[in-house]
């Protein structure tokens, strides 16, 4: 099975499960999910970074790091980003807030 068919397959049960829920408490299984993606963001962020390193072109790499890779990080949350100011609301905020 390929890895897109086998993402969508997994993708849909986990949306059918939320649909199901809709109206009930967030739970901490929520939570958890939910900083796991915020981990795997950043860390898709880098590894699309580093390939930007790895063309050889200082311009290219230079580029992504002061401006999309800055701007994902900042979204995800300033304990996740290396630049200060981060976003208006990131997802670090909107953690705080399902966890209160």
């Amino acid at each position: 099975m390929s890895f897109d068919k086998l993402y969508n397959r997994t993708n849909k049960a986990n949306v059918d499960e939320r649909k199901r829920r809709i109206g009930e408490q967030i739970d901490e299984d929520d939570t958890e999910r939910f900083e796991e993606i915020m981990r795997e963001i950043v860390q898709l962020t880098e590894e699309a970074y580093e390939i930007t390193g790895s063309s050889g072109n200082r311009t290219v790499a230079e580029r992504a790091r002061l401006y999309w890779r800055g701007h994902i990080q900042g979204a995800v949350g300033e304990s996740y980003s290396e630049y200060t100011g981060g976003s208006m609301y990131s997802m670090e905020d909107t953690l705080g807030e399902l966890k209160d």
